[in-house]
């Protein structure tokens, strides 16, 4: 399944048009050891706020602006600014997704 999930997201990202946000979220997810339906949840417990923060920050690396990234999100824009703030001033959240950015290709 996580294949699958590969080709869709390299597929997705390669035609933004397509752009599949949910996809996304799922292999953030994956990463981080927890389900889509917390991710959507309002619970912010464990790995979910650094979800969140690295989904926004993967959303900047694929060339969206905070403005963009927070319409996808509906995250206010000065929190998906805070959030790529964090995620690349914390080592194991940024190698994450670097991770991610190198197995899915989805960096611009």
């Amino acid at each position: 399944m996580l294949i699958l999930l590969i080709g869709l997201l390299k597929t997705y990202v390669m035609i933004p048009e397509k752009f599949n946000y949910e996809l996304l979220v799922t292999i953030a997810c994956i990463e981080f050891g927890i389900k889509d339906d917390e991710y959507y949840s309002s619970f912010s417990y464990g790995n979910i706020g650094q979800v969140r923060q690295t989904v926004c920050y993967l959303l900047r690396q694929m060339g969206l602006k905070n403005k963009e990234v927070s319409a996808v999100t509906g995250f206010s824009q000065s929190r998906t600014s805070n959030s790529v703030r964090i995620v690349s001033l914390d080592d194991i959240m940024l190698l994450k997704s670097e991770k991610i950015i190198y197995n899915y290709g989805i960096a611009k």
